[in-house]
């Protein structure tokens, strides 16, 4: 292709039928474009400009890398069959392809003027060789990376495999008398033929430096790990060694806190000794924190290999949502005699930013993909039993039909599941905002006749409204300020505008003077003197505050997005989801939702859009899975 075909086929060229079709922005665009620039083989440039363009597209929707085979199956070859560029980059692939077989297991599909050789002779088998500074990289299993997101993987899979090696023989004095030890924190079940699956992962734990924990709301995912990290202890103190640093971590301040309160719950119901209870301390922090950002970048972080985080065992909670970057920055932060334990649940929504190591870990490391790793030892534990829900509860019959894209079976959990199950038609969006204000009135009363603002947080805090999206008819801002000027209008409110009294809000920005994380909720309320303060749920039934104009950004937070809302759980939620569908709307997303309320769940939702949902699941492209697989270590011994 020329220098003039590229100059013609360009960004407004296309026009924003193209773009809007297609899901691509102006950089996924000037990238291309620079990468093809670059191309030093005019027979290449149009399929380099392809590849260049899907892959950063695909990024910004989560993607590790993109498969080969997508190309020419995504909603950009509508918009672009009847273009020579796209026919002339869909014939140039195959030959990109071979000749990159042809030379070596990796390849990088660009070259720019200042990188040197086009060849990255890092075989994947190793790993050992440095990577050129290309902007993209092609692997051997036909995959595409943004060149930093391959180093993320590839380093993310070393570690983790460095990681799977034995923390401890099994012929060990203290593990041969370890199932004595188990009978304390997990007594054997006289009632029940079914495997203690805690007390599995718990044996798992002791032998291997790696553990991975998925399990639903209410499967008892921290209680197991305090009886792991209570039994660690215990085999440090016989080993005559010193106690170990643990230190406990979550994405989110949100989360961090509600850990910390999980931990204290679960420390509660033990029997334990002094120097143990002492050793697992509840003082959870953010993974930022923990690594300290730079103050020159802030996606580079203080603690690394050269400097490793002071912890003997580290445990990670809502792993899934854990960004690949970020998993990657702490697993080499991690010393290397470490101990590394993530809990989550691998049903949940995926993370954020570009990534699911989550579930990678958990799909790479089960049953038959785990054994061709060469593990012996069982790296992931999957928690099946609740013991949140009876077993006749609607809501978990109904996130398992979602979890499982059971259709059919949704309807009829729908229909034999009343009392804990409610749902309203939302084809018409304004009937369905009626019933929704009138229920936020009702299931908030308590908090409108409240006299402290601990107890008006209190009943904040058994209902939420949680939406699928930010904007829209149906979307967090809207259901926001429509949830407040129906509150004014029936005299809870003194004023619909943020900040009056009443009003329920969410910190936006971690504040670390103030003490304040991203998803804080606080309430505004009067002192005594009658000045307006920002009150924060500290502990059960206490409040601290801060000054308003203090505040780091915020919002209001009667309603909140589902992504906001993991790691909470209310007695009930309200989910509210677009009448029409929409592409973020998937079964992890209503899985996720569901599963924040203990009692009961209303859906506002139009059939069409929740049949849609559970049709649909977030894949994103990885390729961690296969490096760990091309990394096999050995059994523990």
């Amino acid at each position: 292709m020329t220098q003039e075909s590229w100059q013609t086929w360009t960004l407004s060229e296309l026009t924003a039928q193209v773009r809007a079709e297609a899901g691509f922005q102006a950089i996924d665009w000037h990238f291309a474009l620079f990468c093809a620039d670059s191309e030093r083989d005019p027979a290449c440039r149009s399929a380099v400009f392809v590849v260049a363009v899907i892959a950063s597209r695909a990024l910004r929707e989560g993607h590790g890398c993109i498969l080969i085979k997508d190309i020419e199956r995504g909603p950009w070859a509508n918009a672009w069959s009847e273009r020579a560029e796209w026919t002339e980059a869909t014939s140039a692939l195959p030959s990109l392809l071979e000749r990159a077989h042809s030379v070596t297991t990796i390849v990088d599909v660009v070259a720019s003027s200042s990188a040197g050789d086009r060849v990255i002779d890092a075989p994947l088998v190793d790993y050992t060789t440095p990577i050129v500074s290309t902007p993209l990289v092609f692997d051997g299993d036909r995959r595409v990376y943004l060149t930093r997101y391959y180093l993320h993987e590839l380093r993310l899979a070393k570690r983790l495999a460095g990681l799977v090696a034995p923390a401890a023989r099994h012929d060990d004095p203290w593990l041969i008398g370890v199932e004595q030890r188990l009978d304390h924190y997990f007594p054997p079940q006289v009632d029940s033929d079914a495997p203690d699956l805690q007390r599995e992962a718990a044996r798992n734990a002791l032998l291997s430096r790696l553990l991975v924990v998925s399990g639903g709301p209410g499967t008892g995912k921290t209680a197991t790990v305090v009886k792991i990290l209570a039994l660690l202890v215990e085999q440090a103190a016989a080993a005559g060694g010193q106690r170990p640093r643990i230190l406990l971590l979550a994405p989110t301040g949100k989360a961090a806190a509600r850990l910390n309160e999980s931990i204290v719950s679960a420390l509660a119901r033990l029997e334990l000794s002094q120097a143990v209870r002492a050793a697992i301390e509840p003082q959870a922090m953010t993974i930022h924190r923990a690594l300290g950002v730079r103050a020159d970048s802030a996606t580079r972080f203080v603690r690394d290999a050269n400097y490793p985080l002071v912890a003997d065992i580290v445990v990670v909670d809502e792993g899934s949502m854990v960004d690949l970057a970020v998993m990657r920055h702490l697993c080499e932060a991690l010393s290397p005699s470490a101990r590394l334990l993530i809990l989550g649940d691998r049903h949940q929504l995926a993370s954020v930013e570009a990534g699911s190591v989550f579930s990678d870990l958990c799909d790479a490391l089960l049953g038959a993909q785990g054994a061709r790793l060469g593990v012996g030892t069982a790296l992931v534990s999957e928690l099946t039993k609740s013991y949140r829900f009876k077993t006749d509860s609607g809501i978990a019959a109904l996130a398992e039909c979602v979890r499982r894209g059971a259709w059919q079976e949704f309807l009829h959990t729908r229909a034999n599941h009343r009392s804990d199950l409610a749902f309203f038609d939302a084809v018409d969006e304004r009937a369905a905002l009626r019933v929704l204000l009138d229920a936020t009135e009702r299931l908030w009363m308590g908090a409108f006749s409240a006299n402290t603002p601990a107890q008006a947080l209190e009943h904040f805090a058994r209902f939420r409204v949680l939406c699928a999206h930010r904007e829209g008819v149906f979307g967090v801002q809207a259901i926001n300020q429509s949830i407040a000027h129906h509150l004014f209008e029936r005299g809870h409110l003194t004023s619909p505008a943020s900040l009056s009294r009443g009003h329920l809000m969410m910190v936006l920005e971690n504040d670390v003077a103030l003490g304040v994380n991203n998803g804080d909720v606080f309430i505004v309320w009067p002192d005594d003197e009658g000045r307006l303060w920002a009150w924060f749920p500290v502990a059960e039934r206490q409040v601290r505050r801060v000054s308003l104009p203090q505040l780091p950004r915020h919002e209001m937070c009667f309603a909140m997005t589902i992504h906001k809302s993991q790691g909470s759980e209310y007695d009930a939620v309200a989910l509210v989801l677009p009448a029409v569908g929409s592409p973020i709307m998937t079964r992890e997303l209503l899985y996720t939702g569901i599963t924040r309320s203990k009692e009961r769940v209303y859906v506002f939702a139009a059939d069409s859009a929740l049949q849609e949902a559970l049709e649909k699941r977030v894949v994103r492209r990885s390729g961690l899975g296969a490096m760990l697989r091309r990394l096999r270590v050995p059994a523990p011994e």
